[in-house]
């Protein structure tokens, strides 16, 4: 009976330090990403640095929106998406959305602007059909559909 106490008691335990560690960082995050992310985003709020081991996720609130960059482990930015409403897409967007398969048995879940190198913008736009099948379709400003990746 000892043992078994004795057996539960360390499993107890070991569930509780596995389940800190898996919610922490494993590693520093690389100063080459914060630097880079401060100076592209100087007034950030609620910032958290998440890595990703191959690529480091910042979240944070700029103007008023909740936004997530992404850098390289080597500080390189490589996009930003900012999470708006349907009603702020562009009109040539909303119209490419209504014109394509997806505006019909499809809700939208979720619409973020994705900032890319060279000044370039794109939309994302999260859909739905049931709670099983789930799409990202992405979206130039000029409202061609560039690609509808399965989403999990």
């Amino acid at each position: 009976m000892k043992k078994s106490i004795l057996l539960l008691l360390t499993l107890m335990v070991f569930s509780a330090f596995i389940s800190r560690e898996a919610t922490s960082q494993i590693r520093q995050i690389p100063e080459l990403v914060r630097q880079s992310f401060e100076s592209k985003y100087p007034s950030a709020t609620n910032v958290i640095y998440t890595d990703k081991l191959i690529e480091v996720d910042v979240s944070f609130t700029d103007s008023g929106y909740q936004c997530k960059a992404r850098y390289t482990r080597k500080g390189a930015w490589e996009n930003t998406d900012r999470g708006i409403r349907l009603s702020q897409l562009p009109r040539e967007v909303k119209d490419g959305f209504d014109k394509s398969k997806y505006a019909s048995g499809w809700t939208v879940d979720q619409v973020y602007e994705v900032d890319i190198p060279d000044n370039l913008m794109e939309y994302e736009l999260v859909v739905e059909k049931n709670t099983i099948e789930h799409k990202n379709l992405y979206f130039s400003v000029q409202g061609r559909l560039l690609s509808d990746n399965l989403s999990l």
